[in-house]
């Protein structure tokens, strides 16, 4: 302890020296200033040196990483774009094409349900006649409700009622042709019924006829 502050003194002693000699008018002489050398071989004046190239490897390394940060935000947001692309196209879309036939499948079931219990109430001649309550008047009716405006209908259902015998009754056969428009055109889907082009089925349901002169008459 007593040497260190031995050495600071001569060395306070020394500055003032020197600024004496300064004012004075005369050429100060230059005295050496200590420097404590540590165990490890460096010195007490590297440590400003060593500091600012350590700040300056600190700096440099945060420079690389904001632009390393940068880059990958950016090359995210670039590959981000043609897989929500891919992703309508060949997912979203398909799936509301999908719904969208289900719906329309379902629409044309019912449809032929009501076509059904009216061919079994009707004779021959009113069930099978082209202008007639089956296969005019009730797709007409039907197609302005709002279940048949969202089934996507391109035209009115083809309809053929048919007859048959069993052995103690008589039953009615309404068979329903329908073609429905796809909910959104896919250009990459052309050929594909329901997602490119309209598709077309055909639901077909018998019942028993109420009575069975209605078959000849």
């Amino acid at each position: 302890m007593k040497s260190r502050l031995s050495k600071a003194l001569d060395a306070v002693k020394a500055m003032l020296d020197w600024l004496k000699a300064g004012l004075a008018g005369g050429q100060p002489a230059l005295t050496p200033v200590p420097v404590q050398v540590k165990a490890n071989g460096s010195s007490s004046a590297d440590e400003p040196c060593k500091r600012s190239s350590g700040s300056l490897r600190q700096s440099s390394l945060s420079g690389r990483r904001g632009r390393a940060g940068r880059s990958g935000r950016g090359s995210a947001m670039s590959e981000f774009g043609p897989a929500l692309f891919f992703l309508f196209i060949f997912a979203v879309f398909p799936v509301l094409d999908i719904i969208a036939l289900c719906f329309g499948y379902i629409s044309c079931v019912t449809m032929n349900d009501l076509q059904l219990r009216e061919a079994a109430k009707l004779p021959k001649s009113l069930a099978t006649a082209q202008a007639g309550p089956v296969q005019q008047t009730i797709p007409q009716q039907y197609m302005n409700t709002v279940m048949g405006a969202f089934s996507g209908l391109t035209a009115l259902p083809a309809t053929n009622v048919s007859y048959s015998v069993g052995t103690t009754t008589i039953y009615v056969t309404v068979d329903t042709t329908v073609t429905v428009r796809p909910f959104l055109t896919i250009p990459f889907f052309v050929k594909v019924p329901g997602l490119g082009e309209p598709a077309s089925f055909t639901i077909s349901n018998s019942r028993i006829l109420e009575n069975p002169r209605f078959a000849i008459e």
